[in-house]
């Protein structure tokens, strides 16, 4: 009985009825960013919860279209879980008209796992506030970059909300995940980063990079001292960091159900909250129905926003 019980829960048990064997965990970005890092928090607390193994499983590219498309062919729902920011399933698909997969049918949403903070960092230590980025921009159109983990992307979306609020022009460099740009902006190769907060806050406490603005509508725990764009003066530079749940369209429903109480309750878990904490996310969790409600409100935002901005995708 106990194995059935794992096995309805995790959704990684055989038809035999044989105890759990190995679940994947799909991370659309490469090992080490923040994606990565809170991924695995995920898949170790899941794995320990069940006595299970959630194997984490990096397919970096094409900002999360690899690995959609991946997860969305597994043959085996039951055992593939794939954790998604907007990039992945909102903005890309406002953004991309012809992406190898599709957004909407080939997935079950199964919950909002967690939110975060997003701030804009720099290691340039003449761009200590937002006033500094654009009075420089103002004199110097263009003169300062801005990384992304990819077209599409949340933390390119936020680049453009900077544009668009401020009325300049940050030079957009997008790159192939989160962890790249970062290095790079520490190592003052490029001037600015908007992203997470969980994967630049050792960095941030650790002196090598200085935080220019939050985005949120109130100031992060953690930065205190740090105002928020809004406090800024720049208004409409809303918050984009979440992570989410997907499973292949070709999961049961009952089985998405169970493995939403299940990571429900690892959420609930004082030393899960921790390390969440630790990486400056909030465990956030939501039912199916809310989820994808979420999605559908999202990706609807998003488009207006692309079709505002006139943003279009690069050509192939």
């Amino acid at each position: 009985m106990k194995r059935l019980i794992v096995s309805a829960l995790l959704m990684l048990a055989v038809s035999s009825g044989f105890a759990a064997e190995v679940a994947k965990l799909v991370i659309p970005f490469p090992p080490g960013g923040p994606f990565d890092r809170l991924g695995r928090v995920l898949a170790d607390a899941l794995g320990a919860e069940l006595g299970g193994t959630v194997i984490v499983e990096n397919r970096a590219g094409a900002n999360g279209s690899i690995a959609a498309s991946y997860v969305e062919k597994s043959p085996n729902g039951e055992k593939t879980m794939f954790l998604v920011s907007p990039g992945v399933v909102t903005i890309g698909p406002a953004l991309y008209k012809n992406l190898p997969f599709d957004p909407v049918k080939g997935f079950k949403p199964v919950m909002m796992v967690a939110t975060s903070t997003a701030v804009a960092v720099t290691a340039n230590p003449t761009l200590r506030n937002a006033a500094a980025v654009i009075n420089q921009l103002k004199a110097k159109p263009q003169s300062l970059t801005a990384g992304s983990s990819g077209v599409g992307s949340s933390s390119h979306f936020s680049i453009e909300m900077f544009n668009e609020a401020s009325g300049q022009s940050l030079l957009h460099i997008p790159y192939k995940g989160a962890a790249e740009v970062i290095k790079d902006v520490v190592g003052q190769r490029v001037d600015l980063f908007f992203g997470d907060l969980p994967g630049v806050l050792p960095l941030i406490t650790g002196g090598r990079l200085t935080v220019v603005g939050v985005i949120a509508p109130k100031r992060a725990a953690e930065l205190p001292d740090v105002p928020t764009m809004d406090e800024q003066g720049l208004r409409g530079i809303v918050p984009i960091g979440w992570y989410g749940l997907l499973v292949p369209a070709n999961a049961p429903a009952d089985r998405v159900q169970a493995l939403n109480e299940t990571i429900t309750r690892v959420l609930a878990k004082p030393d899960v909250r921790q390390r969440f904490d630790a990486l400056g996310a909030s465990p956030a969790p939501s039912t199916v129905k809310e989820f994808a409600e979420f999605l559908e409100r999202d990706r609807q935002f998003w488009a207006d926003f692309v079709k505002r901005r006139n943003i279009t995708a690069p050509a192939n």
